[in-house]
């Protein structure tokens, strides 16, 4: 295990939290290094379980690995990988920031047992009113505006 101040960050939270303000904020330190968002977790799942076929939870027992062995080894390739982006800023620490891992925080633990979780929050009314969620006027091209346009010169 890795000591406490070398320990991975992953920041989770919804889209729209200000989970990227946070990762900016922790970014801004001098010894963590949390990039752009990953999805790595989505090649870490792949690995663990082959998608799509019958076998493809325990493809690594039918030659001899188990779950903990497969696990060491996925954590040190993407902590290799991360830490290589960390010491490309001149960072000790890294971390990774991406919306779609809030809902693997339990594989996430089990492969990174040191982990630590910043979890962000925001009210759901904050994030409907948000301007990615608002809804837009539709433009001159949208489907809406042409059958505005065809009723209107009938």
């Amino acid at each position: 295990m890795a000591r406490m101040d070398e320990a991975p960050i992953f920041v989770v939270g919804s889209m729209r939290s200000g989970s990227t303000m946070l990762r900016l904020i922790l970014d801004s330190h001098p010894r963590i290094a949390i990039g752009a968002e990953t999805g790595f977790m989505g090649g870490l799942l792949a690995a663990r379980r082959i998608p799509g076929w019958k076998h493809g939870a325990e493809w690594f027992d039918r030659i001899g690995w188990t779950e903990q062995e497969l696990d060491a080894r996925l954590r040190e390739f993407y902590t290799g990988m991360f830490e290589r982006h960390a010491e490309s800023q001149g960072k000790a620490r890294w971390g990774d920031k991406t919306p779609f891992h809030t809902s693997h925080m339990e594989e996430m633990g089990q492969v990174f047992p040191d982990a630590v979780f910043v979890g962000i929050v925001r009210h759901p009314g904050a994030v409907a009113a948000s301007s990615r969620y608002r809804r837009r006027r539709p433009g001159r091209g949208s489907t809406r505006a042409r059958a505005r346009r065809r009723c209107a010169k009938d």
